[in-house]
């Protein structure tokens, strides 16, 4: 019975210490972990300024490439001419793609969490002269294996709107916005303007400055004289026409 007990007891402590929250580090503490899960012992110290030092910075441009010849994009490891596409699926691009993992990007952990993607905005927008269809996404990486964990990954895609098939595409992370999102005008920027002035009249902080500036509107409308970029040529064809029919004016 004693043996059974036991035996529960250190699965019991096993199981708890497997599932236990992360913890939090400080920034020394996270790097030294790092360093210890990829068995790394040392790392090679910064160059300085000191011309003398053995680390010294590099400014021979002769010497800034240590690796002069690239290898071959359409030649196997092994030196073989790839003349096949089978040759370019099968041989060559799994040894480009080896090579990006082991020596640039790093390698994916098979246990990656998934993530799930879901549509916040979309809309057609103007980027530059070109229409644009940009869409604001967010993914939710699945913290199922540690729920206190949340990690949402804000991302905008634009691509061209008149695309018929596949082309390439603006991939933006981080604290990304859609490029020119489509602003309200005309009776909706009333409305919101009326509803912001309300919302901060009825403020306290706010009111008496709301008084002070009677006809100040938290957003601007659009300015109905201002020239529209794509259209400089018609108003400058109206202002032609109107002096050749009114010469005094």
């Amino acid at each position: 019975m004693k043996k059974i007990i036991l035996l529960l007891a250190g699965c019991l402590l096993f199981a708890a210490s497997y599932a236990q929250e992360p913890v939090t580090f400080t920034a020394e503490q996270d790097h030294q972990n790092m360093l210890d899960q990829l068995g790394i012992k040392s790392i090679r110290r910064g160059f300085d300024a000191d011309e003398k030092s053995p680390y010294a910075a590099n400014y021979d441009e002769s010497k800034a490439n240590p690796f002069p010849v690239l290898p071959e994009i359409l030649r196997t490891n092994a030196g073989k001419k790839v003349t096949t596409a089978k040759q370019w699926w099968e041989v060559r691009r799994p040894e480009i793609v080896e090579g990006f993992e082991s020596e640039v990007y790093g390698r994916v952990p098979a246990n990656v969490p998934g993530v799930t993607w879901t549509v916040e905005a979309e809309e057609i927008e103007m980027v530059g002269m070109m229409r644009a269809k940009a869409k604001q996404l967010r993914g939710h990486v699945d913290n199922s294996a540690c729920p206190s964990i949340h990690v949402d990954i804000k991302m905008v895609v634009v691509t061209p709107a008149n695309a018929k098939g596949p082309v390439p595409l603006l991939m933006m992370f981080g604290p990304a916005n859609l490029p020119n999102p489509v602003k309200p005008g005309g009776e909706d920027m009333a409305i919101i303007n009326k509803a912001i002035r309300q919302m901060l009249e009825n403020n306290p902080e706010t009111a008496e400055l709301m008084k002070k500036y009677p006809a100040w509107q938290p957003f601007e409308p659009a300015n109905p004289f201002a020239v529209q970029p794509a259209a400089p040529r018609r108003w400058l064809g109206l202002c032609d026409d109107r002096s050749q029919q009114h010469p005094g004016g």
